[in-house]
């Protein structure tokens, strides 16, 4: 792995631990705010370049694990 891509990980995994050092603590993981964290730019991370791959679903993998505890949410207020 190379060192631009080791920043993007290390950045998912404080985003995942709640313990940003570039974006507010409780923000959304999402491929910009990977990318504001790893200290680029706004939409670095884009589906066209391969090198991203694997990083974007590693995004959307944990992305989608954060959603569901509020769906389960919403589904039990409506009851």
């Amino acid at each position: 792995m190379n060192g631009v891509l080791k920043d993007y990980y290390e950045a998912l995994e404080r985003l995942k631990s709640n313990k940003p050092i570039n974006v507010p603590k409780g923000t959304k993981i999402t491929n910009d705010a990977v990318s504001l964290e790893a200290g680029r730019k706004k939409g670095t991370i884009k589906k066209s370049r391969e090198v991203f791959i694997e990083l974007i679903e590693e995004i959307k993998k944990y992305s989608d694990i954060e959603k569901a505890p509020k769906e389960e949410c919403k589904a039990q207020i409506e009851k």
